[in-house]
């Protein structure tokens, strides 16, 4: 298999310089020829832009000839990455935020994997949760899921579906998967609808224990905050999970966790009263309401 343009990684930008300079500290070093960056600027007001341009200046030729800086008026996370998919010429995809903080080895390992077993379609891989200034974990991502690699294993796709953790930057894709694939415009947890479909496929996955990024818990985050948008967009993704008949003994796995964070943002956004009520009318999975109601008592 030729390293050529083996490996694409797509960064959505929007108003991260406090990030950002951290973030090209971990990831340039990395580099090398097999390796592109397709920095997708979605219309930030700061000087994001600015300091990716200058850091990539005065990177080697061969590898600023890898790194693409595009910009677009500001359409949102799920565009920026649609964006970057159609501009991307990698074998394989990855995403990255430009807030996350990466392990030394986090392309060494990707490319290692890559190599090693070129039939794979999906690489995913151990992560961590730290907080805001990156000084503290406080748990591990996807943990629960076994090292080897997977085709239509029925016992490692239940792992995944009870792990729920479908974020972006967790997984590397092979990019003839993705052609007719895009993110879903202007809602949050639009990796959901996007990899859950992914996995439903007959795809082969391959996982590694190692951890390879470091995922910061912000507190200004559009999924750490309580609001309308935010409950009716995990309303979406629960009836999106619920859709799937023919692979509810995936998809109800997943559910489970969707809907405790659902009623979670009901309960701060209009009371426990309400999301008592709600549970009352949508009758969820009676584990759901129990836990919902063990962790309620447990903060009090």
């Amino acid at each position: 298999m030729s390293n050529e343009n083996l490996l694409s990684i797509i960064v959505p930008v929007y108003n991260v310089e406090i990030y950002i300079d951290d973030f090209l500290s971990d990831l340039y070093p990395q580099l090398n020829n097999n390796v592109e960056v397709v920095f997708i600027n979605d219309g930030s007001l700061d000087r994001s832009v600015d300091i990716i341009f200058d850091k990539t200046e005065i990177l080697p030729q061969h590898i600023k000839a890898n790194i693409k800086i595009v910009n677009q008026s500001n359409a949102g996370v799920s565009m920026a990455r649609n964006t970057g998919l159609a501009l991307a010429r990698g074998k394989f995809i990855a995403f990255l935020d430009p807030d996350d903080i990466l392990e030394k080895n986090y392309i060494y390992e990707i490319i290692q994997s890559l190599n090693k077993h070129p039939e794979i379609d999906i690489l995913s891989f151990e992560a961590s949760a730290v907080s805001s200034n990156g000084n503290e974990i406080l748990w591990s991502v996807n943990d629960s899921l076994p090292n080897g690699t997977y085709y239509k294993d029925i016992d490692f796709l239940t792992k995944v579906f009870k792990e729920c953790s479908w974020q972006s930057w967790l997984r590397v894709i092979k990019n003839d998967l993705l052609k007719d694939m895009e993110f879903k415009k202007g809602i949050i947890l639009e990796d959901i609808h996007f990899f859950v479909q992914l996995y439903l496929k007959d795809v082969s996955i391959m996982h590694t224990k190692h951890s390879l990024v470091k995922y910061r818990q912000r507190e200004e985050s559009a999924v750490h905050q309580t609001n309308q948008k935010i409950i009716d967009d995990y309303r979406t993704a629960i009836d999106f999970l619920k859709s799937f008949d023919k692979h509810r003994h995936f998809t109800d796995h997943s559910l489970k966790k969707i809907y405790l964070d659902y009623y979670s943002h009901v309960k701060n956004f209009s009371g426990l009263k309400k999301s008592i009520v709600l549970m009352y009318k949508e009758k969820p999975p009676i584990d759901v309401a129990l836990k919902f109601i063990y962790f309620y008592f447990k903060q009090l």
